[in-house]
């Protein structure tokens, strides 16, 4: 019970990423525990793509208006 209070959210990234032998404690954990932290991981991932979609949209929008105007 303290390792899970202890293990923030990015240090479990971290965990799932690079320790396989620790797969079995994540694993072991309740369906809310898991819920939760796909949820996390999509929300992070569905920022960066936006993000990015949103960056490279209103660059897209630049080029347009300065061809525009030349």
């Amino acid at each position: 019970m303290e390792d899970e209070k202890q293990e923030s959210f990015f240090k479990k990234i971290i965990i799932s990423i690079k320790d396989f032998e620790k797969y079995p404690m994540l694993a072991g954990k309740n369906w809310n525990v898991v819920l939760a932290y796909l949820l996390k991981l999509l929300a992070i991932f569905t920022a960066i793509v936006v993000i990015a979609f949103v960056y490279t949209t209103l660059k897209q929008m630049q080029n347009e208006a300065t061809i525009r105007w030349v």
